[in-house]
């Protein structure tokens, strides 16, 4: 039985829920998915820079890693432009569940790629997580929804090359990292709009202002302090029961406030992949 809760356990637990919440932020911004992410990594670099100067930390970069930097950073900002992606065409339990289907994923490039042997219950995750995706988009009148899923599964393919990146990375504190990651994924955020000639937040409203400054203050850099101030003090067993807190939130979101629908098929789907997720997280 886990002990009783501590600072660091209700750090985690607010961490989860704040990312769960995100999704309806992000519709209320009427701008173009490169613009948010581009946003919310700017905003997000700037406050961990801020925080930063009155709790230091210190690492330094090889010229190896430099190069694993720019490449995780970039998979995060493919990442998260994906998922808001996701969320305009497919409900927000559908796009967080597809989102979450990364660690499984990760998996299966290590055993592409690396020739890393897959358990019986690995191969079981991923034809969970197949089945679940293809109930998922079973909707052939949708186009829509056809383009949400795609979207949801390149932000978990992005989200699984980041964790297959962390692999050939030192460690560094947490916080640090991230700091880095969403400096350099602003920058290259920030080309790629230059390049695009994507000039959509030149068109941002004063009343959707707020929102954009949530996601990158509120769901970015607090969220993400408190994961990492938590993570350092808390078993990984506790971390791993929290983690479940960010989907589900998502989730609840989606069918009682957001009042979504969803298929039974669709359901079903949904089940399968957090059946993939509970597996995944107790195969050891």
């Amino acid at each position: 039985m886990f002990k009783r809760l501590q600072r660091s356990d209700y750090e985690m637990i607010l961490a989860m829920i704040i990312f769960g919440t995100l999704a309806p932020f992000v519709r209320n911004v009427a701008t173009s998915s490169a613009t948010i992410a581009f946003s919310r990594t700017l905003l997000g670099a700037i406050v961990l820079q801020i925080m930063l100067l009155f709790k230091p930390q210190t690492h330094s970069l090889a010229k190896g890693e430099r190069k694993l930097m720019v490449l995780s950073a970039a998979a995060l900002a493919g990442n998260w432009i994906f998922l808001f992606e996701s969320y305009r065409y497919v409900s927000v339990s559908i796009a967080t569940m597809l989102y979450y289907t990364a660690p499984i994923l990760a998996l299966l490039l290590s055993f592409i790629f690396f020739h890393e042997p897959l358990t019986k219950r690995q191969i079981g995750c991923f034809i969970l997580t197949l089945i679940g995706c293809i109930l998922i988009s079973w909707q052939p009148q949708s186009a829509f929804n056809l383009r949400g899923v795609i979207m949801g599964l390149c932000a978990a393919f992005c989200y699984a090359m980041i964790l297959l990146l962390q692999r050939f990375r030192k460690p560094m504190p947490g916080l640090l990292l991230t700091s880095w990651q969403l400096s350099i994924a602003a920058i290259l955020l920030g080309i790629y709009l230059v390049i695009s000639k994507d000039t959509t937040m030149l068109h941002i409203s004063l009343a959707q202002l707020p929102w954009l400054l949530c996601i990158g203050i509120v769901h970015t850099a607090l969220a993400y302090y408190l994961y990492f101030h938590a993570l350092a003090h808390l078993a990984l067993a506790r971390s791993a029961l929290y983690s479940y807190l960010d989907p589900l939130t998502a989730i609840l979101l989606s069918f009682l406030i957001l009042q979504e629908s969803c298929t039974g098929m669709q359901g079903s789907g949904i089940v399968l992949l957090f059946s993939a997720m509970l597996l995944y997280s107790y195969q050891k």
